[in-house]
């Protein structure tokens, strides 16, 4: 068909544009173009539109807009076309190649493209032009033919065409025989794609899912493809020629009828619609019949129709709308119940249960439960659950929310999520393991519950069967549902919000209440809105005259600054708050309301907006009174004057410390002790004076707040000791800060040194007499023991001749029993519980004599040196020239013994001395009296410092067991200090020792020297009586039977009381008494007081191993004529009892005799 200018196709017609190329073109030929309603062309880039139904080359129609066309000028190369579109004119222009442009591109701002093919009959070429203009608009498609080209004829046109038309008509024959080869050519071509393009068009038929069939207009089958049989059933050959209404049921013939008769609406043969058929079986088939006509000659002769098997799609149809119409039922049953007042008035259980009661029903679901979480348990726990199936069952279920935690998030962006196309969707997927934990098993749906935008919850829906398609209108009903839920929720949220908002203005108002600040509102005029009790009691207010009142309008206030100077009501902070919008934080002021006394308030004011009111529109004053803390300020200050005058005039140090050491203030004491004025220190390292071997020390006791003894450096030079404590403090800005008092101990330590020198002198002294009671002790148990080993050898010697084999092994045994006696005679001298007697002893004989003794024990390689300065009255000392020997050989053979490895040199020194003023190291200190010095000098390994104090305590020694008793030292230390001697050691490890000794020089006129007795024999007894009693009772049988071989008449005790009684119930007289003086109970002095009445001529011989310095005083009061020390040898006591028994042979024996 040919349209007319501006006319457009209906929709599903078809057009038929005819054109071939001519010579000079090159472009495509429309053949058909069918526009279907509703086909869409995507922008930008080009789409081929229904390419199936063309016959040529098209690439793309692209489309912009739904227009009319009005007019198509062409002038030479230039088209011209003009289109009415949506109420306004366009036009546009496009040049051309003189070949011809099949598709002329226009200018821009153009909203069209065309596309044609070209017959044109000028310039040599041949034809007309039309124009396929493609526009689109929502709904549908239309084509749009142009009118054919106008041209504007002038003359000189005219004239060059006839020019050409007689130089070309030469040509002209041989053209048009080359055109019509070339046509020839062409429609050969033109038959063989034809035939291709059936081919294909048949192997399609054959192949498609669809039935493919045609009808003559009677309504017969003329041709069908094998899709039929997969249908319905029947083959192809068994279709031809059967009427198409055989096969369709009653109700369905009747629109066959109208369709080949043309009045459904279409033109005959044409249009699409539904039918029920039946198959080969009997079964019931709905096709959907979609066909159009075919013409030939202008006119239809067949319809090609196309059948499709829409049988479940119209089954799940009817099920869908079933679906719909109970889904708008449960919709309207959610909306009832979201407008019924019980609804609105329950509980959020009620509510969530009369949702999943509606999601339960509208749904068609056997179980419909609501999830929440529970924030304290981490889970999400069923609330609410209706199940057809189990109406019974508990809602209580929960799962760990972690796990859940996957859909929570999907659901927070997802309205409604179902398990439908699980294996493409992750969702779905997350949805039926959710189902597994819930125990819904069953096709599900869950809707988020959503409180303020965030997910609270979810809504399931559990299907009956399985499988399920859920439809959109069932998910948007669920989606509602939840809604509906989060509807509930959010209200039960807002009504406790609401309660939490009331409970909290409630306790707000109780906390502002019962502060024990004031605190005011005022608006913008600064009327009072509200206060406090604490406003009210603090300022004197009342209820009546304080609401509605401003302060700053009230001329009775007075109000003062800090200073005490008066201040404006514009410099009040609560009136500088409400003019310039600003916080004022701590400001002091003072008030005093009308008739009142003066307060002192520490004011906060802060800006704040009323409700509704844009910017500040009041204040928030608060205060609290410190009227108290003012006087207690002035009270504080002037403690702070009299404390800082108690400081300034302190004679201690005081130094205000920062935390990294640097001084901040220091009194004026410290120019006093250290010379430094308190300038000098500020700023500076307190440390920085201080000895550097001091400073761990105070780090160290400052750090625990220990008082510590520091050596300052004085201004002048020197050092000074000072006793510093520290205490810690933290100043109002948060500061560590120290406070150091140091005290000037300088002197006060120099007398303590004096006094520790004293004490350990003092202390030296009481442990050595301690040290010598406790060996007196021992030595007087040794006597006895000693006594009775003496006695018996003296027998033994007696009885034995010089010439018996066992002569020289009692000698060797009494030479042993006389060195255990010197022994104990160092022990007791040691602890000075036996006097020796003092006579001048010239110590240069003495030295001389000792080192003779000791030269030959020397080993190799030591060389002993004297050096004796002097006259001999110089070197006189008044002493025991035995224990001046045993000192000298004690020192001496400690030198050698430290020389013994290695040699050297044996100094030994004498001279006279005189103290100076310094004790040179000596103890004790020296008196100022002449002294003679005794020097010990060696070059041995010398004595290590911290054993240096030990050396001369009793039983020490550096020897290995068995070269030492440790006594050595200790007995010279008994004898120098018995003597008044001083002593002094000096000694370097590895270079040698030094000991020098200080004995008192003896005076010019010396001592009278004491002439021994000269022994003799003891002579024979005359059968005197001699009673003898001893607590060890063989010495005193031994001593009984010596003096019973001697002549005398002997009797011997072994116990004192047995003694008394026997002695005193015997009348026979007692010539003498040789008596223990320490025996258990009953003493030797106390048994001679016992009987001297009986027996007052009784003379008595008292023996001891201890002879103590109260004993001889006790012995003369008691009538005792002689004391003897044990061990007492067998002819010293022979002798003294002959000189007492015999008198008159003995004249020159005094009336008390002390033998050793």
């Amino acid at each position: 068909m040919e349209l007319a200018p501006g006319e457009t196709l209906a929709p599903g017609e078809s057009v038929e544009a005819v054109g071939f190329p001519v010579a000079g073109f090159y472009g495509p030929v429309l053949r058909h173009v069918i526009v279907r309603r509703g086909a869409r062309v995507e922008m930008p880039s080009p789409q081929v539109l229904d390419q199936s139904n063309f016959n040529g080359n098209i690439d793309a129609l692209r489309v912009r807009a739904r227009g009319e066309l009005i007019e198509v000028q062409r002038s030479r190369n230039l088209l011209t076309l003009r289109l009415r579109a949506y109420g306004s004119t366009f036009e546009a222009r496009s040049r051309i190649a003189s070949t011809g442009n099949t598709r002329p591109k226009f200018e821009e701002g153009a909203e069209i493209e065309v596309v044609g093919v070209a017959d044109v009959a000028d310039e040599g070429y041949m034809g007309r032009l039309e124009l396929q203009l493609m526009v689109q608009s929502p709904g549908d498609m239309s084509v749009i033919a142009s009118a054919p080209w106008t041209r504007s004829f002038f003359a000189p046109r005219i004239m060059f065409g006839l020019t050409l038309a007689c130089g070309l008509g030469a040509l002209w024959v041989i053209s048009l025989r080359n055109t019509v080869k070339r046509q020839t050519e062409a429609l050969q071509r033109r038959n063989e794609s034809e035939m291709a393009m059936e081919r294909r068009w048949r192997e399609m038929a054959e192949n498609a899912s669809d039935i493919i069939f045609t009808l003559n207009l009677e309504g017969r089958i003329t041709g069908i493809n094998p899709a039929v049989q997969k249908i319905l059933g029947y083959s192809e050959s068994s279709m031809i020629g059967v009427r198409l209404d055989s096969l369709l049921a009653s109700e369905s013939r009747d629109i066959l009828k109208l369709l080949l008769t043309g009045r459904t609406g279409e033109s005959p043969g044409q249009g699409v619609f539904q039918v029920q058929a039946s198959t080969r079986e009997g079964a019931a088939r709905i096709l959907e019949i979609s066909s159009r006509n075919i013409h030939k000659d202008g006119h239809p002769f067949e319809i090609q129709c196309i059948a499709r098997d829409v049988t479940d799609r119209e089954r799940n149809r009817k099920d869908a709308e079933i679906r719909r119409q109970a889904l708008q039922r449960a919709r309207d049953a959610v909306t009832e119940l979201v407008r019924d007042r019980a609804f609105q008035d329950g509980n959020l259980t009620q509510r969530l249960g009369a949702v999943a009661e509606a999601a339960l029903r509208g749904a068609d679901a056997v179980r419909a439960s609501v999830w929440m979480p529970d924030e304290k348990e981490s889970t999400l726990s069923r609330k609410e659950c209706r199940d057809l199936e189990h109406p019974l069952r508990s809602p209580e279920r929960s799962i760990p929310l972690d796990r859940a935690r996957v859909l929570i998030d999907i659901l927070e962006s997802t309205r409604c999520l179902s398990t439908e196309n699980a294996a493409s969707n992750p969702g779905a997927r997350l949805l039926q393991d959710f189902g597994a934990e819930t125990g819904l098993s069953r096709p599900m749906m869950v809707a988020g519950i959503h409180l303020h935008g965030e997910w609270c919850g979810c809504l399931a829906v559990e299907a009956s069967t399985a499988p399920r398609t859920w439809l959109k209108e069932e998910e948007m009903f669920v989606a509602s549902a939840a809604d509906c839920a989060s509807l509930a929720v959010g209200e039960e949220h807002n009504r406790q919000m609401a309660e939490a908002l009331r409970l909290s203005e409630r306790r707000l108002r109780e906390i502002v209440n019962s502060l024990s600040e004031g605190v005011l509102l005022l608006d913008h005029q600064g009327m009072l809105l509200n206060r406090n009790p604490s406003a009210e009691r603090i300022l004197g207010l009342s209820i009546e005259c304080a609401q509605g009142n401003s302060f700053l309008a009230e001329r009775d206030w007075h109000f003062l600054r800090e200073d005490g100077s008066p201040m404006s009501r514009e410099e009040i902070p609560m009136a500088r708050t409400l003019k310039e919008g600003k916080t004022t934080q701590n400001e002091v002021i003072g008030i005093r309301p009308p008739g009142g006394k003066l307060l002192w308030l520490s004011m906060n004011s802060s800006p704040f907006a009323m409700p509704g009111l844009g910017g500040p529109t009041g204040a928030v004053v608060s205060f609290f009174d410190i009227t108290s803390l003012k006087q207690v300020e002035a009270v504080l200050k002037a403690s702070e004057e009299r404390y800082r005058s108690l400081v300034e005039n302190l004679n201690d140090l005081v130094a205000e410390v920062a935390s990294d050491g640097r001084v901040v203030y220091a009194n004026p004491s410290w120019a006093a002790v250290l010379g430094y004025p308190p300038s000098a220190l500020l700023g500076r390292d307190f440390l920085a004076r201080v000895h550097p071997e001091d400073h761990a020390a105070a780090s160290n006791n400052w750090a625990r707040e220990l008082p510590v003894v520091l050596r300052f450096r004085h201004r002048e030079g020197g050092w000074r000791l000072l006793e510093c404590s520290v205490r810690t403090f933290s100043t109002a800005a948060g500061e560590e800060r120290g406070v150091i008092i140091g005290r000037d101990i300088t002197s006060r330590v120099e007398s303590e040194n004096q006094r520790r020198q004293l004490q350990e002198q003092v202390y030296q002294a009481h442990k050595m007499e301690s040290l010598g009671t406790l060996v007196g002790g021992v030595a007087h148990d040794f006597n006895n023991l000693l006594a009775t080993i003496i006695g018996n050898v003296d027998v033994l010697v007696m009885d034995t001749p010089p010439h018996h084999p066992n002569y020289e092994a009692i000698c060797d045994i009494v030479k042993a029993t006389h060195r255990a006696r010197e022994l104990v005679h160092q022990i007791l001298t040691f602890s000075r519980k036996q006097e020796q007697p003092r006579v001048p002893v010239q110590l240069g004989d003495v030295l001389k004599e000792t080192l003779r003794l000791l030269r030959p024990s020397f080993p190799a390689g030591i060389q002993p040196e004297i050096e004796i300065e002097g006259p001999d009255p110089a070197l006189t000392v008044v002493a025991s020239r035995v224990r001046m020997e045993h000192v000298i050989l004690n020192l001496a053979s400690n030198a050698v013994a430290a020389m013994k490895s290695s040699g050297g040199r044996l100094f030994l020194s004498l001279k006279p001395w005189r103290a100076n003023g310094s004790n040179h190291g000596f103890r004790p200190d020296p008196k100022p009296i002449p002294y003679v010095a005794l020097t010990v000098e060696d070059e041995g390994e010398g004595i290590p410092p911290e054993i240096l104090p030990r050396i001369f305590e009793p039983f020490f020694t550096t020897k290995p067991p068995g070269d030492g008793t440790g006594l050595g030292l200790a007995v010279v230390h008994g004898i120098l200090h018995d003597h008044d001697a001083c002593v002094s050691v000096q000694s370097i490890p590895g270079q040698g020792t030094r000991f020098t000794l200080l004995f008192p020089a003896a005076a010019p006129d010396g001592m009278p020297q004491v002439e021994g007795r000269s022994g003799r024999m003891p002579i024979l007894g005359r059968n005197e009586r001699v009673v003898i009693v001893d607590d060890e009772e063989n010495l005193a049988r031994r001593q009984a039977a010596f003096l019973h071989s001697l002549g005398y008449q002997t009797q011997a005790f072994g116990d004192a009381f047995q003694a008394r009684d026997a002695l005193l119930g015997e009348g026979a007289p007692i010539d003498l008494l040789i008596t223990d003086f320490n025996m258990p109970g009953l003493s030797g002095v106390e048994l001679v007081q016992a009987l001297r009445p009986h027996h007052p001529r009784l003379q008595v011989i008292l023996c001891t191993g201890l002879l103590d310095g109260g004993l001889p005083q006790a012995a003369d009061s008691a009538g005792i004529q002689v004391l003897l020390t044990k061990p007492v040898p067998s002819d010293a006591l022979a002798k003294t009892v002959d000189e007492i028994l015999h008198p008159q042979v003995n004249s020159s024996l005094g009336p008390s005799l002390v033998l050793e």
